[in-house]
């Protein structure tokens, strides 16, 4: 089996984000904003637990529509 060049550096770039990651900073500034629960907009919660539902739905929508695409095998 013959490694391409191409998924190597792919490898590569995603091995140093993933590292770089480990040692990033963690700006507490940012996340103190969102954890009370008094700046919780229940709008947005709401409409992310819609469209996330839609995208669930759509994925197995997607799956029938191209299973019903293939051609028998005999």
């Amino acid at each position: 089996m013959k490694i391409e060049k191409r998924w190597v550096i792919s490898f590569i770039l995603v091995a140093t984000v993933a590292i770089l990651g480990l040692f990033w900073k963690n700006s507490n500034d940012l996340a103190s904003e969102f954890t009370t629960e008094a700046k919780i907009n229940y709008a947005d919660v709401a409409w992310l637990l819609t469209s996330s539902s839609f995208v669930l739905l759509m994925t197995l929508d997607l799956s029938f529509f191209y299973g019903g695409m293939v051609g028998k095998k005999m």
